[in-house]
């Protein structure tokens, strides 16, 4: 078995857009089009055909309030401040109907990502990988489990168990009869 070398492996992101904001112009450009290069690179490896889109934002708790979802929702996305800083985040979107992922990160923690010489630079590109991959793993499970995500609010822990594990089954019941 020959192993496939990188080049002939197809990237799966589709065509996207990488904004930049509070960022002076060049510096951002920079940093745009290098995250740009880095994302089609890591989907010849991770599936990233539901990308919606990249944010890298100075403000990234405005940024996060800021990302259009494409649905009606009172739930304001924060980062995360008690255990751990939140520097990145792969936010669920619908477009046209399809759940996607629209990354928002802190242009903090990836600044170094251009610079391959910088200390920082390794970090920067496992964060980029990391939301990547969440990416590939929220369009996996909407794959699996359809109208699962963004679709129920439960009154309850008890209730959001209950009725995750029945749809979970159903599914897997579903998937069942399609194998024999």
């Amino acid at each position: 078995m020959t192993e496939t070398l990188e080049e002939e492996r197809p990237i799966s992101v589709p065509s996207f857009g990488v904004s930049v904001q509070g960022m002076e112009e060049k510096a951002g450009e920079t940093l745009a089009y290098c995250v740009g290069d880095y994302v089609r690179e890591l989907s010849r490896y991770i599936n990233l055909e539901r990308l919606d889109g990249v944010t890298i934002a100075v403000d990234y708790k405005e940024a996060l309030l800021a990302v259009d979802r494409g649905y009606e929702t009172d739930f304001r996305l924060t980062p995360s401040s008690e255990l751990v800083e939140g520097v990145a985040m792969a936010v669920s979107v619908v477009r046209n109907g399809v759940l996607k992922s629209h990354l928002v990160l802190n242009a903090a923690y990836i600044y170094s990502l251009p610079y391959e010489d910088d200390e920082h630079y390794a970090h920067s590109l496992h964060l980029l990988a990391h939301e990547c991959a969440h990416v590939e793993l929220t369009m996996t499970t909407d794959k699996a489990f359809p109208d699962a995500l963004l679709k129920k609010i439960y009154d309850d822990v008890a209730d959001a168990c209950e009725g995750q594990a029945y749809h979970y089954h159903l599914a897997y019941m579903s998937q069942m009869e399609l194998s024999l």
